[in-house]
């Protein structure tokens, strides 16, 4: 029988769209996503454009031209342009939410032990300077949505004034029953930022109907945006709040209306080319079908998964479905030393020296995990150099 997926074989598109050197196989999207050809060729034009006349292209042209772009994401999020903003990254855009959100000693901020360490440490600051607490809850291993929700609820208490929750978290590869979290903390009244870098083209979901305070993200990575290209999503009644760290004129250049974006989208001589291919990258992820990357994506991570549980003799954090999982998957190695660089992991040197892999080593609470992302450039062929490679590091590397 033909697989409908054709997890075997990705040599053409790989070829066609993206130009990934020729002896390296790239299971790393999660990280830094390698930027397609075409939305490449669309920056370029974009550059070009605005370098043939920088006057004409920021004073009469940019607003009318993010705008359109900016549009065009909304439609792809399925929320208004008016609560979204092009920001570099996730991290940037969570910076804004930090400086913005006013606390006060002895607030509290829940946080979670599957969070984003530079997260923490932007909201570790933050509570520091105000003289509030970060407040970790444990979660317990995953087999129903109460197994995230309980625990969270549990840590609340009358000074808990703001939740830092990862749609799908980075380290263990899980998704999280987002929309469930917000709705329960919203009986609660406390608002939720939703770190969501990985959700983005992975997960299809309504980013207007989800409920969140603030949402934070990136757009490099199963989207293909080109690198430094991100978004900060504000809920309406929160705009009025949003201050930016840095200052620049803060208005409107070509007579548009003044909204709550201003500060943080006029920023000088920033390059807006990367912004202005987004709507490249979304055109091209569509034409590929987004269910048939996200179906085949999750059926290479699952055997992905298999394989990694077998010979390692661990088992992921997340379970084996699609309520939970994506496409990446992370599974834990056996015992052994964490480095003190995060590259310097032996398995992750080793699957690079040996045979030019590139897939990150995660350490979760104490625990080293081997992440594996599966693109539409991936196939199984990938996951055997894999298997093979792991093999021929074993009793040297762990």
């Amino acid at each position: 029988m033909t697989d409908p997926l054709c997890l075997d074989d990705a040599s053409d598109i790989r070829k066609r769209f993206w130009a990934i050197a020729d002896d390296v196989t790239y299971l790393n999207h999660g990280s830094f996503g390698p930027t397609p050809l075409p939305v490449q060729e669309a920056q370029r034009q974009w550059s070009q454009r605005l370098a043939s006349n920088p006057m004409n292209g920021f004073v009469r042209e940019l607003d009318v031209e993010v705008e359109r772009a900016k549009a065009r994401l909304a439609a792809f999020l399925k929320c208004s342009p008016t609560d979204l903003l092009f920001i570099e990254n996730a991290t940037t855009a969570m910076n804004v939410v930090a400086a913005s959100f006013e606390l006060k000693p002895g607030d509290e901020v829940l946080f979670n032990d599957h969070e984003y360490g530079a997260v923490r440490r932007i909201w570790e600051r933050a509570c520091q300077a105000a003289g509030a607490k970060l407040v970790t809850a444990t979660l317990r291993p995953f087999h129903e949505p109460g197994d995230v929700i309980e625990p969270l609820l549990e840590a609340v208490t009358p000074r808990t004034r703001l939740a830092i929750l990862s749609h799908v978290t980075s380290a263990t590869a899980t998704v999280f029953p987002i929309r469930a979290l917000i709705a329960a903390l919203a009986e609660r009244e406390i608002p939720v930022v939703v770190d969501g870098p990985h959700a983005i083209a992975m997960q299809d979901f309504s980013l207007g109907e989800l409920g969140s305070a603030f949402y934070c993200a990136s757009l490099h990575k199963w989207l293909c945006a080109p690198l430094g290209t991100g978004f900060l999503h504000v809920a309406p009644a929160w705009q009025s709040k949003i201050r930016a760290p840095m200052l620049s004129w803060g208005r409107p250049i070509a007579g548009r209306d003044a909204s709550w974006q201003d500060e943080l989208r006029w920023q000088g001589t920033r390059d807006p080319s990367r912004y202005l291919a987004v709507t490249a990258a979304i055109e091209l992820m569509e034409s590929f079908g987004l269910e048939h990357f996200r179906q085949r994506g999750f059926s290479l991570a699952l055997e992905a998964r298999a394989m990694l549980e077998d010979l390692l003799k661990t088992k992921a954090t997340a379970p084996a479905d699609l309520a939970w999982s994506g496409t990446m998957v992370a599974v834990p190695l056996p015992p052994g030393n964490i480095p003190s660089a995060a590259d310097a992991d032996p398995v992750q040197m080793g699957l690079w020296n040996e045979a030019r892999i590139e897939a990150p080593v995660m350490v979760w609470n104490g625990i080293r995990h081997l992440r594996v992302s599966c693109h539409l450039y991936n196939d199984r062929q990938d996951l055997r150099l894999l298997e093979s490679t792991l093999k021929s590091l074993r009793g040297r590397c762990w």
